[in-house]
């Protein structure tokens, strides 16, 4: 169109359009718009200096594969959609990790670090600090007392106890006695508190004072800052738990902790985690953050938030593990 042309449609009381030029972004790092007319028009936006060209390409075609998967046949199941290339497929083919490091129990584990720096702080807490030695005792000895009621490997122990100096203690010294621990946060609603410690199957609880009102019953909770229990761990032995002291043996399958899922598609499902995958995902985070004996890390999340190790461990929903 000439310009008369844009005059003669465009004028308004002397004002003239002459042009019109429109740029369009994004402040995701992705966005993909739909548009649906005679045909269906994908766009894929994207930001520059989060992503490059080939990517987002490489990306709009995985899209269009499982689109022309769907197409082909509608009640495939979701997982048997073509998403890669022959090309990725065979890049991916020959791509692996480091050798894979011997299975070990998860309270073999713990104690391995603790040996290899006793005192160095392990926990800071409100003004209270640990050392490795003073934990690794302390959880000794919270193991032995569990170890005299009989519990051990493939038993379940509630840990109803929100991020403290204890609530670490408490995980340590189950893993010492080769049963998993299921943590259980106490600020969580009553009813999921309740379903998560009696569908996870655990036979006793632990907590502290200031929690222990708020805890479901069914199973009995022993406060680890009541006089009582302080006076019977301090009976038993802080060293190491020995092998032969155990109820059961642990095994590399055997269960290290029980997380349960957000349930925001229904109730919320126990997801077991066994030993055997632990020892490389430790190995893996000290690689991957430079973790050393001198690093701190900040305990922020819920005790029942596990997002990490979801991609590294073996895993099975409670119900399939009974």
């Amino acid at each position: 169109m000439d310009r008369s042309g844009i005059a003669e449609a465009g004028s308004i009381d002397g004002l003239i359009v002459a042009g019109v030029n429109t740029r369009d972004a994004t402040h995701y790092p992705l966005t993909v718009a739909v548009t649906a007319e005679d045909t269906v028009t994908l766009g894929f936006k994207y930001r520059s200096d989060v992503l490059d060209a080939d990517t987002v390409i490489a990306l709009a075609a995985r899209y269009l594969r499982i689109v022309d998967g769907i197409l082909a046949d509608p009640a495939a199941p979701v997982d048997s959609l073509p998403y890669l290339d022959a090309d990725e497929l065979e890049d991916l083919v020959h791509r692996h990790g480091g050798p894979a490091l011997p299975a070990v129990p998860f309270g073999d584990l713990l104690s391995a670090a603790a040996s290899g720096n006793p005192d160095g702080v392990a926990l800071v807490d409100d003004g209270r600090a640990w050392t490795y030695s003073e934990l690794d005792a302390y959880s000794s000895r919270l193991a032995r007392l569990l170890i005299d009621r009989g519990l051990g490997a493939e038993d379940v122990v509630a840990v109803g106890i929100t991020r403290s100096i204890e609530s670490v203690a408490a995980v340590w010294g189950v893993a010492k006695t080769g049963a998993a621990y299921v943590p259980v946060d106490p600020n969580y609603p009553a009813d999921r508190v309740a379903h998560m410690v009696s569908d996870s199957g655990a036979v006793l609880g632990l907590t502290v004072t200031r929690h222990r009102e708020g805890l479901p019953g069914g199973v009995e909770w022993i406060d680890l800052l009541a006089d009582d229990t302080v006076a019977r761990m301090a009976a038993y032995s802080g060293d190491s738990v020995a092998a032969e002291e155990r109820v059961r043996p642990v095994r590399a399958d055997s269960t290290a902790y029980i997380i349960y899922t957000s349930g925001s598609t229904g109730l919320p499902k126990g997801v077991v985690v066994g030993n055997s995958g632990l020892a490389n995902f430790a190995a893996a985070q000290r690689e991957q953050y430079g973790l050393g004996s001198d690093t701190r890390a900040l305990h922020f999340a819920s005790p029942s938030f596990d997002a990490p190790s979801s991609s590294c461990c073996s895993r099975s929903q409670v119900a399939e593990h009974r």
